[in-house]
């Protein structure tokens, strides 16, 4: 309920749980489970769908994919996926540029602070001097 308090019609916050429950599976084997006591990527997936409460235009994530198995990484990305194609914004902090590129549409490199790269995808690959230096000549 916690992503809804902002919402003043309780039965509206209950309904638009109760889809989020139905669109993550694994969240609702564990619904009477505290936030404590779930996996990283299950507690990843609750902030996220805890987000989805209020139906955001915008999402701010930070390091989505941070503490998780590569199985929650990929399952965690597709779900940002499919928040970006039913249009809502998404604004990624990610240290795991691999990652990050097939979901992003620009990415701004930072290194110490200072903004190193501006592009999209497409020019992070083309810039071999780039690809050498964060993602290790891949």
């Amino acid at each position: 309920r916690m992503g809804g308090y902002a919402i003043a019609d309780r039965k509206l916050v209950d309904r638009r749980i109760e889809a989020l429950v139905d669109q993550y599976p694994s969240l609702a084997r564990r619904r009477k489970t505290t936030a404590g006591a779930l996996s990283g990527g299950e507690q990843a997936m609750l902030a996220l769908a805890r987000a989805l409460v209020s139906e955001p235009r915008f999402i701010l994530l930070d390091e989505p994919s941070a503490g998780l198995s590569p199985a929650m990484v990929s399952e965690t990305l597709e779900r940002i996926k499919v928040l970006t194609a039913r249009g809502i914004g998404i604004l990624m902090v990610e240290q795991n540029i691999r990652e990050a590129m097939p979901i992003a549409d620009r990415l701004y490199i930072l290194a110490a602070g200072e903004k190193r790269f501006e592009g999209t995808p497409g020019d992070v690959r083309n810039d071999r001097q780039i690809m050498d230096i964060y993602m290790g000549g891949a």
